[in-house]
């Protein structure tokens, strides 16, 4: 089960998490504020830089990275083919 439901549905339940469609950011924010899990289709992007979060994970099923930076967050983890660690210690 996934949270993307939502965006079909604008409501989905996982194991008694709500998953809520969101139109903006101001509406995710509210989300949030009830405990509830706000998912936005944003294809471009463009939340990243008003959310400004402390982790990105970028686990998109695609064959390479489509654009997720290291810089969009102080932890970014990207799962899957395109992503590479960082080299060396410190």
């Amino acid at each position: 089960m996934a949270f993307c439901e939502s965006i079909h549905q604008r409501e989905f339940d996982v194991e008694g998490i709500k998953g809520v469609l969101a139109e903006n950011l101001n509406e995710l924010r509210r989300l949030w504020d009830k405990k509830q899990i706000g998912v936005m289709v944003d294809p471009e992007w463009k939340i990243i830089e008003s959310l400004r979060p402390d982790v990105v994970i970028d686990a998109i099923m695609a064959k390479r990275n489509l654009g997720t930076r290291k810089d969009e967050a102080p932890l970014v983890v990207g799962v899957g083919p395109g992503f590479t660690a960082p080299c060396g210690a410190g």
